[in-house]
């Protein structure tokens, strides 16, 4: 947490000669004005009415972060609400079109209740479709997952190089989320596509 009088404390211990970089993954604000389509990368605004959600989540943010959001400006609005709610702005946010969101080619614009509906069931995925079928002129979540991997932790390289022991506040999207978090974790994309 950011409060000085209880700094975070890692977990587990760091050996000597490690440094130990936290990332804090933030989702943008909920999406409203999408008519209950598909949006993936179209680049359509968020919901940062609730000032009370982003005091909170001010009070858990680490000062001082390097912080990092996509091109789509649903990340950037979501990081002004952050700040309009109190937490300080930091000296810039970095801004990377290789983190939006999984391009969902065709689907994009679809009515999401139709197109849920034209899909055969399957069981265990909650997503828009099996992991490895890319949406037509798009990707598939394997498609964003293993660019993703290598972009990530090339750029985590850099960042650490960075910063060093400064915290990482990065806004996000749920399909970037998701293949980040199976990074983290070590674990295959197919556990975190569901």
């Amino acid at each position: 947490m950011s409060n000085e009088a209880k700094p975070f404390v890692a977990q587990h211990a760091v050996p000597n000669g490690v440094v130990a970089t936290r990332w804090w993954w933030v989702r943008h604000a909920p999406v409203r004005e999408d008519g209950g389509c598909i949006y993936g990368q179209k680049d359509i605004g968020c919901d940062t009415s609730d000032r009370v959600v982003f005091e909170a989540l001010g009070k858990i943010l680490p000062r001082g972060a390097v912080w990092y959001a996509s091109n789509l400006k649903r990340t950037h609005q979501t990081a002004d609400a952050i700040w309009s709610a109190g937490f300080p702005r930091p000296e810039r946010l970095l801004q990377d079109a290789a983190f939006a969101e999984q391009h969902l080619g065709e689907w994009q614009g679809l009515n999401r209740a139709a197109f849920f509906a034209s899909r055969p069931i399957a069981v265990g995925s909650y997503w828009f479709a099996p992991i490895d079928d890319p949406a037509p002129g798009g990707e598939s979540f394997l498609d964003l997952y293993k660019p993703r991997l290598r972009r990530d932790r090339a750029h985590q390289h850099r960042a650490r190089r960075q910063g060093r022991d400064r915290g990482r506040a990065w806004r996000h999207h749920q399909g970037g989320d998701r293949a980040c978090a199976g990074q983290s974790a070590g674990e295959g994309a197919r556990l975190h596509h569901r």
